[in-house]
Order: C-alpha cells, then structure tokens, then sequence
C-alpha cells in the first residue's frame, strides 16, 4: 500500500491517482468503465456537477488500466485540447505531421504499450473552441482519424458536465457510434450501500472508526429518492474527520458539524460555513470588496457556466487593483480551498478549486459582502452590552449602505443588531423611518423603545443629547402619523409626550409637516397646555386656510371657532370682574359653547327622570391625576395604554407591532396561559384606591335624587340608577360604600374555569355579599330601588362563597382578545339579566364617560348598547381624547360627541342637580 494522504476525504478537491486506496464506493462503475475503455475506443462519461468524474478517473480507472499495461493521462482541455494534450505528452518538437502519427509513435516507440487518454472537463472544448471553428473542425478530424485507426494503441475518454452531452452532435457526422450505448457512460450519485463504503471504508484505512447511527443519519439527511450527491458527502465527511477524537467519530460530531441549523442542504451549510470563517480573516473591508468581484470572473458568462480559469494579468486590469492586492487575496482563498494556482503559457493563473462551487458562487458573494457589516454589528452589540455604547454615526452609516440588499440583510440582522440600529438610528437621526419598519419586522420593542427614549428625560436633568435623542424620536412619530398601520400608536404616543413641557414645542413645530385630522387633534389637545396654546393656535390657522387636505382644514377651522367663542367669555368675564354666572361658567370649557346650557340641562334632565344609563370607561381612572404624573401600582390607576405597556414589559411582547391591551393580553396568554394574568391583573387592581370625582358624583346621585323626591314609584323602569362599567377595579363599590348607598352589582365571569359560571353573571345583592349566579328569571330587583352596577368586562373581587365553591376565586376579566370575540358571542346583555333591568337598558340613552371607540372591541360595547337601547333617546359620548375618526363613527350611531376634560365636565354637570 502506497503512503496515505493527510486525510481520508477530499472536501471539494478530486482524489489524484495516488488515492487509490482510499477510493471506495464506485466499484461497479469502475469495471464498466474500465470494459468500455478496452473494447470500444472511444467513450463519453457524463455526468452532473459533483458527482466525482475525476476522482473515479484518477483514482479508480487509471491506477486499474496502469495495472494492465495501458499507459494514462489526464488532459485538462482548457482553451485548446490540442496544445493541452501536447504539452501533457511531452511532444514539444515533434515532426509528425498529423496528432495521429504522433500518438502512434508514441504507442510503438516511445511507451511501447496502448495509450488512454482523459480530456478532463471536455464541455471546456464548446466553450472556448467552439466546434464549428476551424480549430474546433480539425480537433474533431483529428480525433476521428485516430478512433477508425484500431492499430493506433490510442484510447480516448471524454469527461464532461452531463448538461453538455448534446453538444457532441457535431462528431456524429465523423463519429457516428458515438452516441452508442457501449460508447458512453452516465454516472449517477451514490446509491446507499456505495454511500455507505464511501463513508466508512476511507475513515478505516486510518484506523478512524465511524459510529453506526452517524453513518445511517447521514444517508437519510442526504439521500434524494435513495442517492447521494458524492460532492455533498465529502464536504460533510471532511467537516467531520476534523472533529474526530480518540480515532472516532460519533453522532455528536455531525450535530456539531450543522445539521441542526435547519438548513435542507446540509453540505451548503457547511460549505458556507466553512468558506465564511476563512472570510472572516481577511483583514480589510477593501479586500473584502475585492473578493466580492472577484468571484464572478471565475466562471464563464451564464447560463451554462463553467469555471473559468484566470490569468493574474488579465485579472488585475479587469479588477482595477494592483498586484500585491490580489496576491494578498489569492494567498487565502487558497488556504481556504476556494480556488487552486498554477501556471500556464509561463503566466501565473487561478481557477476555482472544483467545478461544483460554480453555482455556488452568487451565494457566496452575498455572504462575503455580509462579512464587514456583521463584524461591525458583532463588535457593536458587546458595546452596546457592556456599556450602553450605541454604534458610531459612520458606522450606522456604512450598514446601511450593506443592508440594500436584502440578501446580505438576512445574513447579518437579528433581533439585537436591529434594535442596536434602531435605538442608533434615534441617537443621530438617521433614516429613523427606513429602520423602524425594518426592526418592526423583528421581535423588538419598537414602540417600547420610543416610549424610553421619550420619557427619558422625565423628571431629572437633561442635556442636549437627551434633547436631540427625543427630538429625533418626535420627528419620526409625526412622520408615522401619516402610515395607516402606525398612526393609531404614534397618536396615542405623541398625545402622552406633550405632557412633558421639553417635547411640547418640538412636537408642534413638527406637527407642521403634516395637514391631517390627527394632527389637528394633537393641537387641540396642546391648547390645554398654557405654554403652548399660542404655538398651537398659530399651527392650526395656517392648517384652516391650506388647500392640502380639506379634512384638516375643515377640522381646524372647526376648533379655531370653538377657541374664539371662548376667547369672547374670557373676555366678557374680564370686564365684568368675575364669571358672569352659573351657565357661563359652564361655557368656558372646550365645546360648542352656544349649545353648552342646553347641553347640561338635557344631560341632567335624563338622568333625574331616570332615561340615561351611565357609562364608565377607562378614560375615567385618569380624572384627578397629573398630566404629567406617571402610573404608579398602588396609587393611581392605569390607563389602557399603560396597562398594556406594563403587561408588554411583564411578558416580553414583542412589539413589532401596535400595541394594543387586547393584543398585549391575546400574546400572554398564548404563551404563558391565563393564570400568570389574572395574578399580574389581581397585583394592580386589589388594592382601595380612592374614589375619583366621577366615582363620587355617580355615589352622590341616589341621595341628590332622593332628596328632591325626583323619581317617582309610578315608573318602575325609572326608578333605579344603573350604571355600567368597563373596569375592573372596585373603586365606584368603594365611593357608594363611603356615601352609605347599597347597591347590586353584576360582575359578568370571562372564564372561571372548572365552575360552569362562564358567559354568566355573578349578582352580589346589598343585603348578602356572597355572590350567586345570576338567573334571567330573577325577581331580587323588583323590591327595590337600589342602583345596579354592571360590570361587563368583569372585576378583580376575590369574595369566596361556600355556597359555590369553597376554594372558588371569582376574580374574572375580559381583556384578551378572545374575550372580547366570546364577550361579543354570548354576554347579550338583552338576553342575559332579567326582565326589569333589560326593560330599562332597552328604553334608555347613555352617557358615556371616558370610553372610546379606538379598537374594535371598544365599539362593539357601545354597537351593542345602542342596537338593544332605544335609538329615540339621545346619548353622549364625553372624552377629551376621542379622534376625528371616531368622531365620525359615533356620530354614525346616533351618539353626540363631547370631547372635553372630563374632571371639568363632571363639575359642571354637578351643578344642575
């Protein structure tokens, strides 16, 4: 036995006629190769890229026909298969006058035994020649000549990509066996059991022994209807031999080697990988460039391209580069087994290593030009991890310009480096808009980043970069006002911002740009801010006299005319020395001041004759705080979006897109289930918050009314308050409780699991604390008078009642999307509580404080009151915070839009009773 090579397997590169021994797998096909060479002469061998021609000459054929007394070579056809051969042979001075008589004496004189000649990788010929050249024309003669010549001792294989086989058509007319059965042979891929010699049998030739599971996994991830690729199998043999240890290799090599990356092509993966590290070592981005077009000069023009082998000189004029540059290059990617050097027509020259990487090399290119990117990224986010350092301006810059091309995008963007450039893109104002919807496609906070960078100048010092961060942020959240998908968030995010007096300024002289309604409303919104009122007002004359967008004129116009009529009362006032009276008073605040009086005697007109249920939404847990007072758990209740902000933050939401409380809740719950919720829910609700003074005058209305005997006995369905409420907390129970009023509530169960009580009501009564389920044929409301409050998204109570479930926790809350579509389904509120309060729901109006009608659920509630109320009667809406667009749909169902303080709003409405 010869001496072993360094390793068993071969990567990309072709076995050499020294392998033989460790050759193994394609014995079949060697012995018919072998049988067809000696009896007819003249044989094609085809096949796909990868599957191992050369390799099955060098190291199966020849070795065997050098046995039998047949002298062999191997001609690489390059540009001329003539001159290839020649140079092969040795015959530099020959005086033969035909290649014939050349091969002949060397048959009979020279060698003095038969001659196989190999043209290698013979599709070169029609690429180069061209066979209807005239070189192409005499090289076909020539070979001709020698085939119908049996005493010339001369045997010729033609090796070549099955692609090309056709083009051997054009020596038909001189060689008309040659697309004859016995006159060619196509090899195929490996079947399984030459797969599996191909896999052991070289490893046991050093003594390596190849576990048995490994062996059967790796035919089964490869095999494609029972064969394998041979190119595949030597890349991930090779990748393997190099993680062996204590002469074995084992299943946990392979998962090592990446096949659990979840790459299909196995080889791919860990040819890329491969190549990628050798990449990473070169220094210089230039370099890196100048690998990048290097690569396609490698092969020949699509579409059927083959390598294609280079001279430096040429190379360096079509690179524009110079010399020690490409020799610097060339010196790693031959360590790297990407491309071989030699030398041909005394020039030096490169080519790929195998023919196999030429579909391979647009891949390669992206992964090359993701190679700097990536390492500026990598270096970043340990920055960014160890000190908060965000990436510098230049090189936010320099990934931009890679991230064009969403291949290279793929390669180097994960959920960290997209929140590193995004949170970078707010520090320096660079295409913020460009990088917010890419990392929205992640699983990073994008809102929640905002927020921080917003809000992180709240209540300490700051210095310009605070101010230039935030100032960023605000012109990016103008600029999503007008996105269809963003500028729910953007509004409700801008809307919180004007509370801090250092963005107020900025984010009006932003608000500029953009004529819409929403903006409108965010300037309506910065009136109630002393320090910004003029500012505003100046915005909103220019928005009322644009011709750009008529809805926003027509809207700001309509606020102007508001502000004027206000301005007037001040100005009365200020003559006159104080308020001109009661109902002026009242006309001060922001609405159609010349309706106001109207408005609060009808308001509280309905409400003493008993025809307006009211209505309590979130809106009303911020009446009585600060604007610029932040949420704290335990002093004051969330809003919507701060609740959902929490729970975003409690159960990592990935906030790619808006954020909303039903979505926030739908995400938790599919990930954590419902119980860890409710706990989270239970922690902020279950706690006795004071009483607001919303919460205190709907305690305060039994007594007014009662005092001035107001509802009469004589009308059963008027004779009760009712009211209905969103929330879930016990804050309103805790006001009628301080004003020693009994009550009923109904607390409608969203799940209650294990306890039959889903889609029902639990009634607590004011005698019996014990809650029961509640039947639609109940008579307890019609002894008494007492008001009812209903809880339909239900509440945080945690009374436990033996006379249902002894351990039963009746804690219950519609907040996930899903229940919301169940809420929607089941809790008609018509069909669900009896006679004499759906009698008296069905026959009233609403006035609704602090709901809106943003998301789809919040306008189902109100859908669904007012299509089982009666539509005569008239209804309100009181939100300082409802938009243009749900102006429009309230309006749509009958439901008077009051947008004003509602602190200011209760006030009034106090003072006619």
């Amino acid at each position: 036995m010869s001496t072993l090579p360094r390793s068993p397997y071969k990567y990309l590169d072709y076995y050499e006629f020294d392998d033989r021994d460790i050759f193994f797998g394609r014995e079949p096909e060697i012995l018919t190769l072998l049988a067809d060479i000696v009896v007819s002469r003249l044989v094609v061998l085809f096949a796909k890229t990868g599957t191992g021609k050369t390799s099955l000459i060098n190291a199966g054929v020849r070795p065997r026909l050098e046995d039998r007394d047949y002298k062999t070579f191997l001609v690489q056809v390059r540009q001329d298969p003539v001159e290839s051969l020649r140079k092969e042979l040795g015959l530099f001075n020959s005086s033969k006058e035909s290649l014939m008589e050349e091969l002949e004496y060397l048959f009979k004189e020279t060698h003095k035994k038969p001659l196989v000649l190999f043209f290698d990788q013979f599709e070169e010929f029609f690429t180069y020649i061209k066979a209807d050249s005239d070189a192409g024309l005499k090289f076909i003669s020539d070979i001709a000549d020698i085939y119908e010549n049996p005493d010339s001792g001369v045997h010729i294989v033609f090796s070549m990509r099955e692609e090309w086989f056709f083009e051997l058509d054009a020596f038909r007319d001189k060689i008309p066996t040659i697309f004859h059965n016995e006159s060619n042979l196509r090899l195929r891929w490996f079947d399984e059991s030459q797969a599996r010699e191909a896999i052991k049998r070289p490893a046991e030739k050093f003594g390596v022994v190849i576990e048995d599971r490994l062996v059967d996994k790796l035919i089964a991830d490869l095999s494609d209807n029972g064969m394998v690729e041979p190119a595949q199998l030597q890349i991930i043999c090779d990748a393997l031999w190099r993680e062996r240890e204590h002469d074995q290799i084992k299943f946990s090599h392979y998962q090592k080697s990446g096949w659990q990356l979840g790459e299909a092509n196995i080889a791919r993966q860990i040819l890329y990988r491969r190549l990628e590290d050798e990449f990473e070592k070169i220094e210089t981005e230039e370099q890196l460039r100048l690998l990048n077009r290097l690569l396609p000069q490698l092969r020949t023009p699509p579409p059927r391209s083959i390598k294609y082998v280079r001279d430096l000189v040429g190379l360096i004029k079509d690179l524009e580069t110079d010399e020690a540059s490409l020799q610097d290059l060339i010196q790693h990617l031959e360590i790297s087994q990407l491309i071989r050097t030699g030398v041909r027509d005394a020039l030096p020259v490169i080519e790929l290593l195998h023919d196999y990487l030429v579909e391979y090399l647009d891949k390669l290119a992206i992964r090359v030009r993701a190679v700097w990117p990536r390492r500026i990224l990598r270096a970043g986010w340990n920055a960014y991890k160890r000190d908060r350092e965000l990436l510098a301006s230049d090189d936010v810059v320099k990934v931009s310009e890679y991230v064009r091309d969403e291949d290279v995008r793929k390669l180097i963007l994960g959920n960290d480096e997209t929140e590193l450039l995004f949170r970078s893109s707010l520090e320096y104002g660079l295409d913020m808009h460009v990088w917010f919807n890419l990392t929205s496609k992640y699983d990073v906070s994008t809102w929640g980043i905002l927020k921080e960078v917003l809000y992180a100048g709240s209540g300490v010092e700051v210095g310009d970069e605070y101010l230039v961060r935030a100032s960023n942020a605000v012109y990016l959240l103008t600029q999503l006002l007008v996105a269809e998908q963003h500028a729910s968030s953007a509004f409700e995010l801008l809307l919180e911002a004007l509370g801090q007096p250092l963005l107020a300024a900025t984010i009006i002289k932003n608000l500029e740009r953009y004529e819409t309604p929403l903006a409108v409303e965010l300037l309506r919104a910065a009136l109630q801010h002393k320090t910004m009122s003029s500012q505003a007002r100046e915005v909103l004359r220019r928005f009322a006299t644009s011709k750009r967008s008529e809805a926003a004129a027509s809207l700001a116009q309509m606020v102007l005319n508001q502000l004027r009529v206000e301005d007037e009362i001040t100005s009365q006032e200020e003559e006159s020395g104080g308020p001109l009276d009661k109902v002026a008073e009242t006309e001060k605040r922001p609405l159609d001041f010349s309706h106001l009086s109207t408005h609060f005697k009808v308001v509280s007109r309905s409400l003493i004759e008993g025809y307006v249920v009211i209505l309590l939404g979130n809106g009303v847990n911020l009446v009585g705080r600060s604007p610029e007072g932040a949420w704290v758990i335990g002093e004051s209740l969330p809003s919507n979006l701060e609740l959902a902000m929490h729970l975003s933050r409690v159960y990592a939401y990935p906030q790619n897109e808006v954020i909303d409380l039903a979505r926030v809740a739908q995400y938790a719950k599919v990930i954590h289930g419902v119980g860890p919720i409710y706990e989270t829910l239970a922690n902020i609700f279950d706690f006795d918050y004071a009483p607001n003074p919303i919460h205190l005058f709907c305690a305060s209305l039994p007594a007014r009314l009662r005092e001035k005997n107001l509802r009469s006995s004589l009308y059963p369905l008027r004779k009760r308050l009712i009211l209905i409420t969103t929330n879930y907390d016990r804050v309103i129970e805790n006001a009628f409780d301080s004003a020693g009023e009994p009550y009923h509530v109904l607390s409608y169960m969203a799940n209650a699991y294990g306890y039959g009580m889903a889609g029902n009501f639990l009634h607590y009564s004011p005698d019996n604390r014990t809650p029961v389920i509640l039947e639609t044929q109940s008579t307890d409301f019609e002894n008494d008078s007492y008001p009812i409050i209903i809880k339909v998204y239900g509440s945080v109570s945690l009374t436990r009642s033996s006379n249902l479930n002894d351990d039963a926790d009746y804690a219950s809350f519609v907040i996930t999307e899903d229940d919301h579509l169940q809420y929607s389904g089941r809790a008609d509120l018509s069909l669900s509580l009896p006679m004499v309060i759906r009698a008296t729901l069905k026959n009233s109006g609403y006035l609704v404080l602090g709901h809106r009608a943003h998301s789809w659920h919040e306008r189902a509630l109100i859908y669904s009151l007012r299509e089982k109320g009666n539509i005569s009667r008239q209804s309100w809406v009181v939100n300082p915070r409802t938009n243009v667009l749900e102006t429009s749909w309230l309006t749509s169902q009958n439901m008077e839009v009051v947008s004003t303080n509602l602190d200011e709003y209760i006030n009034n409405l106090a003072m006619y009773f």
